[in-house]
């Protein structure tokens, strides 16, 4: 039994965990997927990925680079294609947008993985890629080459919306299909490709004639502001407090007779009636 080397085992492994990190990053995002989902879809161990790149941020990053590294090789491929033979400028065209379409269409989750990653980490390399390609059109290629790549990308990295807007862009015959949609648009365009779209004419501001002075109006005469004077206060009398000592209680005959029969009378009784206990005892 032949037996496979070490290396080779390595190499195998390190793409596997690449395809399946970029197929994940693709469907579900950076931040949904894990280096242990990783592993499981690669069919290694759930430490695998992180032995090979570290930390997710770094594989993620390993995996974008690779991506638009592939939309960097079509475009120098183009771009030297067109520096060694003499082309005219129909055949630069319909070469470059049938590369750029299928390739999109062979890999549509690199498409859907840029898309996702908005240009924050390795920019945008597939218009980088058209661009490069038409190099031979002249320094004013820019519209033309946003034109081309922006028709070709939009149905593959939105399929459902071009769907919805009659294009199928997983129908087996859309690559050529739209590949002459966009050469007949980039044909019909305007502008020359080496000449840019000149920006708009700005109309000049016209003068705006100084306004009169204004004068101010006289102040009109107002009336004489007559102040009443307030009410006056009325005056609380106070009666004059009395410093004298009130008048003592007066006596009268029958109140003087009561306290002698109460009193005095009593006492008497009182003594008469002790003497009398006193001797009985």
């Amino acid at each position: 039994m032949e037996t496979v080397p070490r290396k080779r085992d390595a190499d195998r492994s390190r793409s596997d965990i690449l395809d399946a990190a970029e197929r994940l990053f693709a469907a579900e995002g950076f931040e949904a997927v894990t280096m242990a989902d990783i592993g499981a879809a690669a069919g290694l161990s759930r430490g695998t990925p992180g032995y090979f790149f570290g930390q997710k941020e770094q594989l993620y990053r390993v995996v974008l680079e690779r991506a638009a590294a592939t939309f960097r090789m079509l475009g120098e491929t183009l771009r030297v294609r067109d520096a060694v033979g003499a082309r005219d400028r129909q055949t630069v065209l319909r070469e470059t947008i049938e590369s750029f379409v299928g390739l999109l269409v062979a890999r549509r989750e690199v498409v859907r993985l840029l898309d996702r990653d908005g240009g924050q980490t390795v920019g945008s390399p597939h218009v980088d890629a058209i661009n490069d390609a038409l190099s031979g059109l002249g320094d004013g290629r820019g519209p033309l080459a946003l034109t081309i790549a922006t028709l070709a990308w939009y149905p593959v990295s939105h399929p459902e919306a071009a769907t919805a807007l009659g294009v199928d862009a997983t129908a087996p015959g859309f690559a050529a299909a739209w590949s002459a949609h966009i050469l007949a648009v980039a044909q019909a365009l305007p502008n020359t490709p080496n000449t840019a779209i000149p920006a708009p004419a700005v109309r000049p501001a016209e003068p705006v004639a100084p306004s009169p002075p204004v004068t101010p109006a006289a102040p009109k005469p107002q009336p004489p502001v007559v102040v009443a004077p307030p009410p006056a206060e009325p005056v609380a009398t106070v009666a004059a407090e009395s410093h004298e000592p009130p008048p003592a209680a007066q006596s009268t005959p029958n109140s003087d007779a009561r306290f002698f029969n109460e009193v005095v009378v009593g006492d008497k009784k009182k003594k008469k009636k002790k003497k009398k206990r006193d001797k009985d005892l």
